[in-house]
């Protein structure tokens, strides 16, 4: 591909993501996708050639970039809490632009599993939570399965908040701008939580 057709793709891809965050998988249209990367639907047939390779594609592009960072910060060799506090606010900044994302996974395995399946085996999703948690195995001196549920109890306190957030901030009458203060208090809360601190 050359420079130019790189440069196109990228640019479908993140229009893809935006359409597929904000409607859903069987909401999202291809039409909506090419205006809203600018191009005409031809062009954007020829890159995918259908709405399911461009959904994993796309999906596969935005975790990919997660996911480099997560798995660097584990290869440097810091001890867990600096690498789960690393991990944490890269976390943060990636679901404070990508805001709708956790709860579009969610519905998005209930009702097309096999697509959320094939992108989480593509970027070795379950490569990553595999390493994670055999860290945190070592570092807390703990079973492989009680590892796993310390992980699913971490990752809890770190997805659920951008989940629920609207029942958040309606319970505690907040303002935007006053959860956004909370969600960045809670990321180092939920480091201390799980440290016992």
């Amino acid at each position: 591909m050359s420079p130019s057709e790189v440069q196109t793709e990228d640019v479908i891809l993140d229009a893809a993501v935006e359409v597929f965050l904000d409607k859903g998988y069987d909401g999202a249209r291809m039409q909506e996708i090419a205006n809203q990367a600018g191009i005409n639907k031809a062009l954007l047939h020829y890159y995918f050639r259908n709405k399911e390779k461009l959904f994993i594609k796309s999906f596969e592009k935005l975790f990919a970039t997660f996911l480099t960072g997560l798995v660097g910060n584990m290869q440097a060799g810091t001890n867990l809490e600096i690498m789960l506090k690393n991990g944490a606010e890269q976390q943060l900044k990636f679901l404070k632009k990508h805001r709708k994302l956790p709860l579009f996974i969610l519905n998005a395995f209930q009702q097309h599993p096999k697509l959320i399946k094939e992108v989480i085996d593509k970027v070795h999703f379950s490569t990553v939570a595999e390493m994670i948690t055999f860290k945190i195995a070592q570092a807390k001196n703990i079973t492989t399965e009680e590892s796993r549920m310390w992980f699913i109890s971490f990752m809890g306190t770190r997805i659920f908040p951008f989940v629920a957030a609207e029942l958040y901030k309606t319970l505690f009458s907040m303002e935007e701008d006053e959860y956004e203060i909370l969600l960045n208090k809670q990321k180092d809360f939920s480091i201390d939580l799980f440290f016992n601190k």
